[in-house]
């Protein structure tokens, strides 16, 4: 028998925030929060970085910023002077966030005509689990997509 040898390499990011362009296409504003166990050692999630690099490299300003309920105003004023949002903020207990007003301010901004990816609405109405389940169907989807939700469902396939 022949044994491959196959070398895994952790997968690498810039850690730095690459310059932002002179003359911008369009600007987006990539929400994080701080804490949680998702987060690596300079603060941001593992792959918040290199989005906003993608972004950068593509003629857009992405700016990287931190949501706390004491800076909602500054984050309302920075969304509005941007073409939209990403999210990187999983649903859940962060120091000095509460969960329903970052919710309402994220809706509200899409309800007044700012990109948001993704609406907290349009979370709720996908489920974070269920998202690849409902999409199975459409072209972008894959029909052998299946959610379990107990263990029996599971060992029944």
């Amino acid at each position: 028998a022949v044994k491959a040898s196959v070398d895994f390499k952790a997968p690498t990011r810039l850690s730095t925030l690459s310059p932002q362009p002179d003359e911008p296409a369009g600007k987006i504003v990539l929400l994080e929060c701080r804490g949680g166990s998702d987060k690596e050692t300079d603060g941001h999630r593992l792959d918040s970085i290199p989005i906003c690099n993608a972004i950068i490299k593509q003629g857009w300003e992405c700016t990287p910023m931190y949501y706390t309920d004491a800076d909602y105003d500054k984050v309302e004023a920075a969304i509005m002077e941007s073409d939209g949002y990403i999210c990187r903020i999983n649903p859940g207990k962060y120091e000095g966030v509460t969960q329903s007003k970052l919710d309402a301010l994220l809706n509200d901004v899409v309800q007044k005509g700012k990109k948001g990816m993704s609406s907290p609405e349009a979370m709720q109405k996908m489920g974070a689990k269920d998202a690849l389940v409902k999409i199975k169907d459409l072209e972008c989807g894959l029909s052998c997509t299946a959610a379990y939700y107990n263990m029996e469902q599971l060992v029944a396939g």
